[in-house]
């Protein structure tokens, strides 16, 4: 794979400036931080083929930007020397290395010029570089594609609801209206105390591991509730089940999980909202699916007086009004949710070995 050469030694690092004197809305050339493109610029500091890093905050996603553009000053530009570094051979280098281990900070992530410049990479011929950024790029394109095929099947579900029934706010089907409290028993969970909890046992939830089962599907949870303690709450009905509804009370709020056949775990009271079915209940997808739809969430977090709130309490959310179609409708926006989401779950899969298959590949590329 040839010799470990020092990014100094094969790269300029562009130090970032502050954007205000040279934005414009119109510009010809981006403006990039770290997180991707923040406006434009009648200027520009690096030339097409860079790679962009932070310098402060996300300082471990690198992007490849193939035109000219402006850096602020939380990002550097990494321009290669083409005559011994390929660009695109550096920014998958980026993608692998652990950005992180530089970190000089202990509260916001930063790097500083001179730990960058101290970075080994190992540097092959450049017909063996381009090789490998043919085979690194095709799978992610493919990733791509799958995260495509995800984000379409969301959109599809949203545009399949308000074709259905119409957008929720307005109402132009002059669907029944109903309060929460009238469709769930609106509560939250027993207060379990940070001294009782422990170090494993059944998953306790708090409001950011509940928001990223929403979010991103990620089962993250860092406390746990002693499993004789959760049976005396199963015991007591004290335990969501499927069919209920959990949201976001604080943070990003007005999110919706579902609760599903086989979910074992509790959750912390005052941050998260228990919607306990009764006969009265909607189709939960159909709820949930509601709530998710921009419109109804502005409208949420807007309140019910029109002024925006920081805390969705019990009170509030009960007195909410929603639509409710006929549960026929609902059941079957249900099975077209099924339906879509069977598809997503096999992208999802397909996303997943592609991202193993990348690893494996830039392990094998540049750890030596």
């Amino acid at each position: 794979m040839g010799e470990r050469v020092l990014l100094k030694d094969v790269l300029t690092i562009v130090n970032g400036k502050n954007q205000r004197a040279v934005e414009n809305p119109s510009g010809e050339y981006p403006i990039y931080g770290s997180g991707g493109v923040m406006g434009h610029a009648d200027q520009y500091i690096c030339d097409a083929d860079t790679v962009v890093i932070g310098r402060k905050g996300n300082i471990n996603t690198p992007i490849y930007v193939t035109e000219p553009f402006w850096n602020v000053d939380t990002a550097f530009g990494l321009a290669a020397d083409k005559s011994k570094l390929l660009p695109k051979y550096l920014y998958h280098f980026c993608r692998f290395f652990d950005f992180e281990q530089l970190n000089s900070t202990v509260t916001i992530p930063s790097l500083t010029k001179k730990n960058l410049e101290k970075v080994e990479i190992p540097l092959p011929a450049v017909e063996e570089q381009d090789h490998i950024v043919q085979l690194l790029d095709g799978v992610e394109s493919q990733s791509a594609l799958a995260r495509q095929m995800i984000a379409t099947a969301d959109e599809l579900i949203q545009s399949r609801f308000v074709e259905m029934f119409g957008d929720p706010v307005e109402n132009p089907n002059h669907w029944g209206l109903r309060e929460i409290k009238s469709l769930y028993t609106v509560t939250s969970a027993k207060r379990i105390y940070a001294q009782d909890l422990e170090k494993e046992g059944i998953p306790f939830l708090k409001l950011g591991d509940l928001t990223n089962r929403i979010t991103s599907g990620l089962l993250t949870c860092s406390s746990f509730v002693n499993e004789n303690a959760f049976k005396s709450l199963v015991d007591n009905h004290q335990v969501p089940t499927a069919g209920d509804v959990l949201v976001t009370a604080r943070g990003t709020m007005g999110l919706c999980y579902e609760v599903r056949d086989g979910d074992r775990f509790y959750f912390q009271d005052g941050m998260i909202t228990w919607l306990k079915k009764i006969e009265a209940s909607p189709n939960s997808v159909f709820f949930t699916h509601l709530f998710a739809l921009p419109s109804f969430h502005d409208r949420l977090i807007g309140g019910t007086s029109g002024t925006t709130i920081s805390y969705l309490s019990i009170k509030t959310l009960g007195s909410v009004s929603v639509i409710i179609p006929p549960i026929s409708l609902q059941n079957e926006f249900a099975a077209f949710v099924a339906k879509v989401e069977s598809l997503k779950a096999d992208a999802q899969q397909q996303l997943d070995r592609l991202d193993t298959l990348y690893a494996s590949l830039a392990q094998r590329y540049f750890a030596q």
